[in-house]
């Protein structure tokens, strides 16, 4: 007999059973753990909503407009690879993350705005990053863990990513073009921000918390304006 386990931390908020498991207490009744508070996401809860690993089905990169971020492609931490055609018509704010350091409890604003303007055509694209004082050391599968299990990130994630230097990815160096050194991180969770028509509006430095006046209220100006040829956003999951 399969038993339900109900955490008492996540029902009140998410109201999902957390797992399934193979045990049969006695009568077959349901089996309530108990977790401490301060672990915010739990292991047990992760199988109900760890984002798909399937690859997105997006238009080519190589048939993107040249002059937009659409014309890049990361690996994917999620997903086999994360095109960033998958977000047409969308607003995005790409940050470079890590599990490591002061500003990584941003994570959880980040996932806050994206809950918040999801809905209205907004992503957060995470980019692991270990070219700050080696601060993502983790392998795919020990950032995928960090994540969901102590911040619940649900939004899409690429593979650990150079950001800066020589072997930097391509976006990052079309972005110094497009907003000149404001665009290069200086530290971890340095953001960018990019339009519905695929260009970019705004680079914030690692100390703005994603949750501050300034980034929310150039996500709600980029939200407000009108995608290129009614753009249709392709889902990742």
């Amino acid at each position: 007999m399969l038993v339900a386990i109900t955490c008492l931390v996540c029902a009140p908020t998410c109201g999902l059973l957390a797992a399934v498991s193979p045990a049969t207490p006695s009568g077959g009744a349901p089996v309530w753990l108990l977790v401490p508070p301060w672990q915010k996401v739990h292991w047990f809860c992760q199988p109900l909503w760890q984002p798909s690993h399937e690859t997105p089905d997006a238009p080519p990169v190589s048939a993107a407009d040249r002059n937009t971020a659409y014309q890049f492609e990361f690996a994917g931490l999620w997903t086999d690879r994360l095109p960033m055609t998958a977000f047409e018509g969308e607003v995005v704010l790409v940050v470079n993350t890590a599990s490591r350091c002061g500003f990584t409890p941003q994570y959880e604003g980040l996932q806050a705005i994206y809950n918040e303007y999801n809905a209205q055509g907004f992503e957060v694209v995470g980019v692991p990053a270990n070219n700050f004082m080696g601060q993502e050391p983790g392998s795919a599968e020990e950032i995928q863990e960090f994540c969901t299990l102590n911040y619940g990130v649900t939004f899409p994630m690429a593979g650990k990513t150079d950001v800066v230097g020589e072997a930097r990815h391509p976006f990052y160096a079309w972005a110094q073009t497009q907003l000149g050194d404001a665009a290069v991180p200086g530290w971890n969770f340095h953001k960018l921000l990019i339009g519905r028509d695929g260009r970019l509006i705004a680079a914030f430095p690692s100390d703005t918390e994603p949750t501050s006046e300034d980034v929310r209220a150039a996500i709600t100006a980029a939200l407000a304006a009108s995608a290129p040829n009614s753009a249709t956003p392709t889902s990742l999951n």
